[in-house]
């Protein structure tokens, strides 16, 4: 009989974790706690949780890759379980989360997939939730692929975007920026409006709503206080080329890009590309 991929130990995954590893992970998890116990915390829209339980019986949760961090310990007494890469990064993350009373099937688009997608779309079938990065494991950052939404499709249960917001915090230089609070913080974390992806979806609309998915990723990130205005103000104050009636918006999560919106039309550029048509003003 076939073993089932939900928490088997590392060397079945064919992971031999070296002795640094395991204890830059003790130093991870250390990291994570004082970090949180330093900190004011904030969960907020809960009620749409409860509310997926109660009509569907599961949940997927979307966090972007960037934000698995945290969210962590975000989660810690949801009941989770999360999909994780099959590979040598996602054995550590792994490590990690069981710390948080997280479960973990290994998985993604990559590597072991298939036996993954399977073995999840039955644990939602009886009522489970499930955590998943879908840029992971290797991005392209903040932007999904399709094992989200054939998820999605076959168990019938709802995609509930999340995200977070902290006054301040490190951006490691990976793939994805991955954020990591400061200590002595406020953070502050909301679930978005749920997606249902019909169960008649052809394969041909999967990319329409890998779409839609991340427009809702967006509009989570907006449901946060606080990044809009403050981006808002500083544009404002750069000189007369910024319309001052105008309304700037973030568009990417990592605020790399920005909408702005002046009445007549939006102009939407990169961070970079608006900076530099600034220079000498």
């Amino acid at each position: 009989m076939k073993r089932s991929m939900m928490n088997q130990s590392t060397p079945e995954n064919g992971y031999r974790l070296k002795k640094s590893e395991k204890l830059f992970i003790k130093l991870f998890v250390m990291l994570l706690r004082s970090i949180a116990w330093t900190s004011r915390t904030e969960l907020e829209n809960e009620g749409i949780i409860d509310e997926a339980r109660r009509l569907h019986g599961g949940f997927i949760l979307s966090t972007w890759h960037r934000d698995i961090f945290f969210s962590i310990w975000m989660f810690r007494e949801l009941n989770l379980i999360a999909m994780i890469s099959a590979s040598r990064d996602g054995e550590g993350i792994f490590q990690v989360m069981r710390h948080f009373n997280f479960q973990g099937i290994r998985g993604s688009s990559n590597r072991g997939g298939t036996e993954a997608l399977l073995e999840t779309t039955k644990f939602l079938k009886q009522g489970g939730g499930l955590a998943i990065a879908p840029d992971g494991p290797t991005g392209p950052s903040l932007k999904s692929k399709p094992g989200i939404i054939l998820l999605a499709r076959d168990s019938g249960m709802p995609i509930i975007p999340w995200s977070y917001a902290s006054k301040n915090e490190w951006l490691l230089k990976t793939w994805d920026h991955h954020r990591i609070p400061k200590p002595f913080n406020r953070i502050r974390g909301t679930f978005g409006e749920p997606l249902m992806v019909p169960k008649n979806l052809e394969l041909e609309s999967i990319p329409e709503y890998c779409g839609k998915l991340e427009e809702a990723m967006k509009q989570t990130v907006e449901l946060l206080p606080g990044t809009e205005r403050k981006f808002l103000l500083f544009f404002c104050q750069i000189g007369d080329s910024i319309p001052t009636r105008g309304r700037i918006r973030i568009v990417d999560h990592d605020l790399t890009a920005v909408e702005i919106d002046f009445g007549g039309g939006v102009i939407r550029k990169t961070l970079d590309a608006l900076l530099k048509s600034l220079q000498g003003i």
